[in-house]
């Protein structure tokens, strides 16, 4: 997270912030959130504080920030479970030049791993509203969360959950009749079956996705 500068223009700090979605708590003893800026505040030329817009899927309030708990941040982007879908995504930057200091879902990409069971489960709407950057995948990248141990994960999908984020690298999905795969940076690396792993990239990311899964299954 990068502090703002002290003193700051209100010009200044809306290029900072304008556009994207940055880091902020309401007051120094709260929690971080992802926040929008909604507008500077300050009868002169230098900002004061800033009217921001903490944001869900369903409802947005605004409040009044200082600056100093305010936090411009791009996240490290990567395979991140979304807990309130209960599927996993993988976001990868894209390769161009970055004006923003703050996050934007323009210079981002979703990959939606097993999108077809999304569709199916939860309606072409979600699939779409995912891939440009709702409120809650945006705060499952900021603030990421892995379950501790493979054992874990697989409890996750045997709960109902589609997919489940290792890390930021490796997700691994189920379906009903107990079969898994396993996707390497939002790709297709492995299928296990009856405790086999079949897998269908090459050596090297076989290599990777066999230290994660460890020596549960078998390996064709």
């Amino acid at each position: 997270m990068i502090a703002l500068p002290d003193p700051i223009t209100r010009d200044d700090l809306s290029q900072w912030l304008h556009g994207g979605v940055c880091m902020a708590r309401r007051d120094t003893d709260q929690p971080w959130q992802t926040a929008v800026l909604d507008r500077t505040v300050g009868e002169e030329a230098l900002a004061e504080c800033a009217v921001m817009r903490f944001e869900d899927d369903n409802f947005a309030q605004e409040a009044d920030v200082a600056l100093c708990n305010i936090r411009a941040h791009w996240p490290v982007c990567g395979s991140i479970n979304i807990p309130k879908y209960r599927f996993a995504v993988h976001v990868e930057r894209i390769p161009a030049r970055q004006y923003k200091r703050t996050f934007s879902g323009r210079q981002a990409q979703i990959k939606v791993v097993r999108g077809w069971e999304v569709r199916k489960k939860f309606g072409v709407t979600m699939l779409e509203r995912v891939v440009e950057f709702t409120p809650t995948v945006v705060c499952a990248l900021f603030f990421p969360e892995y379950p501790p141990t493979l054992d874990d994960a697989i409890a996750l999908l045997d709960e109902g959950h589609l997919s489940v984020a290792l890390n930021q690298r490796v997700i691994l999905a189920g379906d009903d009749n107990g079969k898994r795969a396993v996707y390497y940076r939002g790709e297709l690396a492995a299928t296990i079956s009856g405790g086999v792993v079949s897998p269908v990239s090459g050596v090297m990311t076989t290599s990777i996705i066999r230290r994660y899964l460890g020596g549960r299954y078998q390996w064709a």
